[in-house]
């Protein structure tokens, strides 16, 4: 048999990569050692040398497109050599899935380090934190206010801690750090002013640039 179909077997050995017929459900089992590659024009697995021919007919999940028994191709692999000891030695190593890309790097001085860990360590709480905390605790949620400017009239947002003024007389805006207040109060040129929850009475009488943020 393997003399009739002998012209049809070289033609087919003469052109790689070599083409063949499969089930959608076997790709898995011609991926990996077997070594199979996927060609998008045919839309089919193909075999790009004589070894990996041999180990996908071997796994009789695939057939190929000889236009002659698979018995007749293995034969005539036989005859070059190829038989399935020798396709099998000539696999391709597995290499198992590392967690991530940077796992297979060599580290050390000079050479990629191992990724950070995904949760970072805790930071110690300062006693400053600590007590924010217990204020935070015997309050109720006060709402955040919005402050407008009586100088430009522009509303200040959180995003946006700027008015009109920021860049002509230097006014910028912070939260006011007494509580429970959450308003928004103006510093001038690194002077606080007062604030409209009613802490005028903390700041210096003799500061002419007090005012007040509604």
């Amino acid at each position: 048999m393997a003399g009739v179909h002998s012209a049809a077997v070289a033609a087919y050995l003469a052109a790689p990569p070599y083409g063949g017929r499969s089930n959608i459900r076997d790709k898995d089992a011609l991926k990996g050692p077997v070594g199979a590659r996927w060609n998008a024009d045919r839309k089919q697995w193909t075999a790009p040398d004589l070894a990996t021919l041999r180990r996908m007919i071997d796994t009789n999940k695939w057939t190929p497109e000889a236009h002659a028994p698979t018995a007749a191709v293995l034969a005539a692999l036989d005859a070059k050599g190829m038989t399935a000891e020798a396709a099998a030695a000539a696999a391709p190593a597995h290499r198992p899935k590392t967690e991530s890309w940077q796992g297979s790097l060599p580290t050390g001085p000079g050479r990629w380090q191992q990724a950070e860990p995904s949760q970072p360590a805790p930071t110690p709480l300062t006693a400053e934190d600590l007590a924010h905390m217990e204020r935070s605790r015997r309050m109720p949620p006060i709402p955040a206010y919005h402050a407008e400017c009586t100088r430009c009239g522009m509303t200040i947002f959180e995003q946006f801690l700027d008015c009109a003024c920021t860049s002509r007389i230097g006014i910028s805006w912070a939260r006011c750090p007494v509580p429970p207040c959450t308003r928004f109060r103006p510093t001038l040129r690194g002077v606080m002013q007062a604030c409209a929850c009613g802490d005028a009475a903390r700041m210096p009488k003799s500061s002419p640039s007090t005012t007040a943020a509604s």
